[in-house]
């Protein structure tokens, strides 16, 4: 009886603590709203976008100033159309990197340089953008050789919109000019353009600001075990612990 009881406790205690832990952060897109934004001499639109967290939004375009709350576990995508919510199933793994990117606003630090477009696009697939500078330093003249890098890293192949999934990479180039942004649903991309501002928009406004051609699809190579993958849940490090727990002091009573 004295067995059951402390197990009930402890699933009690892990009941209550997942659902403090459940603390969600929503990203909403406004597809039937349109800003006008301006780039030096470029103006173009952007989709109304907020993060809100806790009942205060903030606009997605405010870098830097979203100080969200560093209890928030979950994040939510939902784009609003025609009085419809889309909510957009991410990656687990991305949509925790999205959280992690609101609540810490990345810069120079973890990017060992301006924390741009190709920065945000590697971050939020948790790839350290840094690493991959540094193998492709020396390399931008040897096409084959950054490719092979950049493989080690990355699925890259030609841009079809149709093939495109959430959460994939776009990158538009023509030469060495290039920029990368992040599908998230039909019509509806995020990307961080240069060293400023992040922004919700579509491809025809994306490439208002970056006229460039050629396009692929970036989708990472996933390198990470699925332990190394439990152990960034917050939610499941919780239940693991109390299930060990629970299976300590079954042995220690029975």
């Amino acid at each position: 009886m004295k067995t059951r009881t402390i197990l009930a406790m402890i699933f009690v205690i892990a009941s209550v603590s997942v659902s403090s832990l459940a603390h969600t952060v929503y990203l909403d897109i406004q597809k039937d709203r349109l800003i006008s934004q301006q780039i030096a001499h470029i103006r173009f639109h952007s989709y109304d976008a907020k993060i809100t967290d806790e009942g205060k939004a903030h606009n997605l375009d405010n870098y830097g100033k979203w100080h969200l709350s560093k209890n928030a576990t979950n994040l939510s995508v939902r784009v609003h159309e025609r009085n419809r919510i889309n909510e957009i199933k991410l990656p687990e793994k991305v949509s925790q990197r999205f959280l992690a990117l609101f609540k810490e606003s990345p810069t120079k630090t973890q990017c060992g340089r301006d924390f741009d477009c190709t920065c945000f696009a590697h971050y939020a697939h948790g790839i350290d953008p840094k690493e991959v500078f540094d193998k492709l330093r020396g390399l931008f003249f040897d096409p084959t050789a950054e490719r092979r890098v950049l493989e080690e890293y990355w699925q890259i192949e030609a841009f079809w919109e149709g093939d495109l999934q959430p959460s994939d990479v776009v990158k538009l180039s023509a030469g060495m000019d290039l920029h990368f942004a992040i599908y998230l649903s039909p019509g509806v991309y995020i990307s961080k353009f240069g060293e400023g501002a992040v922004y919700a928009t579509d491809l025809g406004e994306m490439e208002r600001v970056y006229p460039f051609r050629h396009k692929q699809i970036w989708r990472p190579v996933d390198k990470r075990s699925c332990g190394e993958q439990f152990f960034t849940d917050p939610i499941k490090v919780t239940l693991g612990a109390c299930f060990v727990a629970a299976c300590a002091l079954t042995y220690f009573f029975l």
